[in-house]
């Protein structure tokens, strides 16, 4: 039987000043699988993101990660969560222009202390980037420039994968090459992904579907 490695149940949050509650249906995500979580602006896909990073706690319902409910960990057992389990994936990349790929890539790790430039090369080459290892990203194309960043956020093999509108500013053909690469790299890695985005044209390429709306949402 799989486990879950991330759980949502009558999950409920409400903003300051405001008169309804952001519902997100009951979800579960397992190591290796993809989730799309979608909606309008203002429908909750942000603050799902929000919840699941700790960043906001006080919510109604569960939210589990390894069967922990995410509001009952300490400030500092969640810092540890983070560091150790999440990585993430920005709709603006969040790389330096100045560093090549391969720093921009390895960056985390040094930051820890950690020489992982091996396995960040055959990250790389997995991600259809080979050769491109001294390049600077600001040298790069868009499509490629995101490819970057998903290695550097797989670069640490973390158990969850939060993805953040990061195909806002591909086009069809990259998106599509983007999207085919990272199913496969948090296949191989086990790596569980919870995908967020407004994209329609992204519904079809996940089996598991959570959509929000302004009232209850649902589930596919």
């Amino acid at each position: 039987m799989t486990h879950a490695l991330l759980e949502a149940r009558d999950l409920r949050f409400r903003y300051p000043r405001q008169d309804r509650d952001i519902r997100i249906p009951n979800f579960t995500l397992s190591a290796g699988e993809a989730i799309l979580v979608y909606g309008r602006s203002g429908s909750g896909k942000s603050t799902l993101l929000h919840l699941v990073s700790g960043l906001v706690n006080d919510y109604r319902g569960s939210l589990s990660f390894e069967n922990k409910e995410l509001r009952e960990l300490s400030p500092t057992a969640m810092d540890q969560l983070r560091f150790e389990a999440y990585g993430n994936i920005y709709q603006s990349f969040n790389l330096l222009p100045y560093l090549n790929v391969l720093e921009n890539v390895t960056l985390p790790a040094e930051l820890r202390g950690q020489d992982l430039r091996e396995r960040a090369g055959e990250l790389i080459r997995h991600m259809g980037l080979e050769g491109f290892e001294k390049r600077r990203v600001s040298e790069l194309s868009i499509g490629q420039q995101q490819r970057v960043a998903a290695v550097r956020a797989l670069l640490m093999k973390p158990r969850l994968l939060l993805a953040d509108e990061p195909t806002s500013s591909l086009d069809i053909h990259n998106k599509k090459l983007f999207m085919d690469l990272l199913f496969g790299m948090c296949r191989s890695e086990g790596t569980a992904l919870l995908f967020v985005s407004h994209d329609p044209e992204l519904q079809e390429l996940f089996d598991k579907r959570v959509e929000l709306t302004s009232s209850e949402g649902g589930i596919a």
